[in-house]
């Protein structure tokens, strides 16, 4: 019904830039990534599809997969979806086959309103956030990943249009640190699934000690910085450090460029301070943003390389942070999440309240006022639109019956429709739908407005039903929403302190696994 065209070549801004060449009998290399990295991806939802492994490769990596429908082109030209994956920054890539575009483009044109849809490919791990004070020295900066991103962005701009694309119509769909803060306006509309902007950098401190211990681990650590950087760029090229991506837990990191600043909830509650903290709210004219019930647990496989005592630890980093404030703070959240103080060890029960935590404070809370902010933008024509899925992982795991991490984006984008009952693909091919919808520019359900309709999406469907069970809620506090509302009762301080408390408590963590 279309065809699949995959763009190959070298789109590195640091290194020189060759003209990619189109090959649409085959598929390009990914990434350098650990071996495993697509089994990981499929282990987090549970549900797997096949995969032949493909070549990696350190300088023919970065490509686009660009789905055109086959179908009569009018005179207008057609909206864009752009996807980038997640990952935890250490793996990924758009040729994986939950992320493959496929059936989404199909499902466009069979609803007459055919889209292109481009997944794009970027350098991760390693090659794509390693940087340090010996790095930029020698001229390297950082956020290669995030770089990636916006070349890809670029191109798309400069050459959609000659695959029937238009560039003044481009949704950004993805869950980069990147997204909002950017003050080229290389898109128009915004998805951000399970994902903000608010899962912080990294500091300068910890990207340098992730390199110091990088060239000390590889017994480079006396060499001067150029001979650590000829022998860090050989073994890369050679493949020697995909797998030491996640040992390093590196991400994206303030540089003033790409990542101006660090954005906390502070920052937004003023139009003007918003303005500058996010400049994408200038030209970005929608966003449709959302949560899934369970995100947290994403960092659940981070939990066995921190020493401490989770919950008590992190009540210790509540009362430092939140007791100058109010002291009846840390006992109303202690109360209300279930935080065992006296707990001895990390166990499952005792540590689920902390994901449940960290789950609402990096994902729930944040949608929630990134749906305020573009409703409530002193911008003209600003609108959001905000959703939460509580579809129940179906799948065998110990994340079945939970509203999982990354769930929402595998319904939404039709590739375990085999594998789900009759209710469940329903409620995948609604979501699908809607952002079609919503590709498209137009309104997908009620926009949210927060003193007079702050409406969302829920969508859901039991494991065995036979239909969908999604829902418009009209009220915040609707039972369809079935989220936690101790933390929406506390203001924008005390949301940045208790981010701060929670990442303190997981050993400075700041990426998830996808």
């Amino acid at each position: 019904m279309f065809s699949m065209l995959q763009i190959q070549g070298t789109l590195q801004a640091s290194a020189k830039t060759t003209e990619p060449e189109a090959d649409p009998n085959r598929r390009s290399p990914v990434v350098l990534q650990p071996l495993d990295a697509c089994e990981r991806e499929q282990r987090m939802i549970q549900a797997y599809l096949p995969f032949l492994p493909l070549k990696q490769s350190a300088t023919e990596g970065l490509t686009l997969s660009i789905n055109v429908p086959n179908v009569i082109i009018s005179v207008e030209k057609l909206p864009v979806i752009v996807f980038v994956h997640g990952g935890g920054f250490a793996n990924g890539s758009a040729y994986h086959p939950t992320y493959d575009l496929t059936r989404f483009t199909q499902l466009s044109v069979d609803m007459d309103m055919a889209v292109i849809a481009v997944g794009v490919n970027y350098r991760v791990g390693i090659p794509g956030f390693l940087n340090s004070e010996e790095m930029r020295s020698l001229g390297y900066e950082a956020n290669n990943a995030l770089d990636d991103q916006r070349l890809a962005l670029r191109w798309i701009k400069k050459h959609i249009a000659g695959f029937g694309g238009d560039s003044e119509r481009v949704t950004f769909m993805g869950q980069s640190a990147g997204g909002g803060k950017s003050k080229e306006p290389l898109f128009q509309q915004y998805v951000s699934m399970s994902g903000t902007c608010f899962l912080r950098p990294r500091s300068a401190a910890a990207v340098q000690t992730a390199y110091d211990t990088l060239v000390r681990d590889l017994g480079f650590a006396d060499f001067n910085p150029q001979e650590q950087m000829d022998r860090i760029l050989e073994d890369n090229e050679q493949g020697k450090l995909r797998g030491l991506s996640r040992k390093y837990n590196l991400g994206p990191t303030v540089d003033g460029k790409i990542v101006p600043e660090a954005l906390d909830f502070r920052s937004l509650v003023e139009p003007a301070q918003a303005l500058h903290s996010l400049p994408g709210l200038r030209y970005c004219r929608m966003l449709l943003i959302g949560d899934s019930g369970f995100d947290g647990m994403a960092f659940s496989s981070r939990l066995a390389g921190v020493v401490s005592i989770l919950p008590k630890a992190l009540v210790d980093s509540l009362h430092k942070q939140l007791d100058p404030l109010d002291q009846n703070f840390v006992p109303f959240l202690v109360s209300e999440y279930g935080l065992d103080v006296e707990a001895s060890s990390n166990t499952e029960e005792s540590t689920r309240p902390v994901l449940n935590l960290g789950n609402d404070i990096l994902y729930a809370i944040p949608a929630i006022t990134l749906a305020k902010l573009w409703s409530g933008s002193t911008v003209e024509g600003t609108r959001s639109f905000l959703y939460h899925f509580n579809c129940p992982n179906p799948w065998p795991g110990p994340w079945k019956g939970e509203a999982s991490h990354v769930l929402d984006v595998a319904l939404a984008l039709q590739n375990h429709r085999e594998q789900l009952n009759t209710g469940q693909r329903q409620c995948g091919e609604r979501f699908g739908k809607d952002l079609i919808r919503f590709v498209n520019g137009l309104e997908v359900w009620q926009e949210y407005e927060q003193s007079t309709h702050p409406t969302s999406m829920v969508y859901t469907a039991t494991i065995d039903g036979q239909e969908d069970d999604s829902t418009i809620a009209y009220d915040a506090n609707s039972k369809h929403i079935g989220r936690r509302t101790a933390m929406q009762q506390m203001g924008e301080l005390v949301h940045d302190k208790v981010m701060h408390s929670w990442e303190a408590s997981m050993g400075g963590t700041r990426t998830s696994d996808a």
